[in-house]
């Protein structure tokens, strides 16, 4: 393969730690592009800084599973619409007492530097694992570490149809062997880790399904919400006196999500404004669903679209 810096071994290695689903890749400018993940696709990635976002969550017959766990801590920024921390370094305090928390529970992770000024923290599987169990017991970490759980991967823990790819992360390390260095994983200081001593760290600290499993069960589920009732849109009670939305609001909605935007976090930012408009929760919904359906077209054609809809405006309005 001739890299000057990784060697077969370690490239193999690297891909074990990042497998997920291969139906798909995720893009950089995002959305989804259905070509298939191959050995190919790691080296471009890591060779010709060709970005690969992965997507971690694989059906099977007994059930999802996944190779690893994410929590992205994202960073106020103009391109934006919704982050979890003002300031590049309380994004960075959050990512400590998130490693602190997950150490607490026997499991060694990992932050990588973003290229957006944030912190993905990842956790690596000896074996595939239930998704259920990843995402729970990474739920219990920010519980811990007192970190916001909108953006923990995976975001679901299972979905009706077994063709959903759910959402990707983009990998760390683009351009590693094109000496074109992005999103380093870094230590507790921030210094650089090099991607051998990574790999090989990372290897063999990979955390057992006996020891996620444990700390899995120390997540309580939120109080389920009451049942949403479809309503059309134009009952919905709204927040101006003219019957229509507010002007912020409407222009949300009617303008869609920014260039590049991701999908996901758009309907996300489109749930908090409407919070902060007062608005119930079932109102929101039946927001989401016009904005998905004139938009993102996210959950529009899936059998469980109105539950996701539903489940994002529950993280919106905790």
């Amino acid at each position: 393969m001739g890299y000057s810096h990784l060697s077969e071994a370690e490239f193999a290695r690297y891909v074990v730690l990042f497998a997920g689903n291969e139906s798909a890749q995720g893009t950089e400018i995002g959305g989804c592009v259905r070509q298939p993940v191959t050995d190919d696709s790691y080296r471009l990635h890591l060779v010709n800084s060709v970005p690969l976002g992965i997507y971690p969550m694989v059906s099977t017959p007994e059930g999802w599973f996944v190779r690893w766990g994410c929590i992205d801590l994202d960073v106020k920024s103009p391109t934006k619409r919704r982050w979890d921390y003002e300031t590049q370094d309380d994004a960075w305090i959050a990512s400590r007492n998130l490693e602190l928390a997950l150490a607490h529970l026997d499991i060694h992770a990992w932050t990588e530097s973003t290229k957006s000024g944030g912190f993905h923290v990842w956790v690596f599987t000896v074996t595939w694992v239930p998704a259920a169990t990843m995402r729970r017991a990474l739920l219990v970490a920010c519980q811990l570490a007192d970190v916001p759980p909108s953006e923990v991967n995976p975001k679901s823990e299972g979905f009706d149809d077994p063709l959903t790819l759910g959402n990707y992360v983009r990998l760390p390390y683009k351009g590693w062997d094109a000496d074109r260095i992005e999103r380093p994983m870094v230590d507790g200081t921030g210094d650089f880790i090099s991607l051998p001593e990574f790999i090989d760290t990372a290897w063999q600290q990979r955390a057992k399904l006996d020891t996620l499993e444990t700390a899995a069960s120390l997540w309580v589920a939120p109080q389920a919400a009451a049942p949403i009732e479809r309503v059309p849109f134009s009952a919905t009670r709204i927040a101006a006196t003219t019957g229509t939305l507010s002007r912020r609001l409407q222009a949300v909605v009617t303008n869609g999500p920014l260039k590049k935007e991701d999908r996901s976090g758009w309907l996300y930012y489109v749930a908090r404004l409407c919070n902060e408009e007062g608005m119930s929760q079932n109102e929101a919904v039946n927001v989401l669903q016009l904005c998905d359906e004139a938009h993102t077209h996210k959950f529009t054609d899936r059998a469980d679209g109105e539950r996701r809809l539903a489940e994002t405006v529950g993280r919106a309005y905790q």
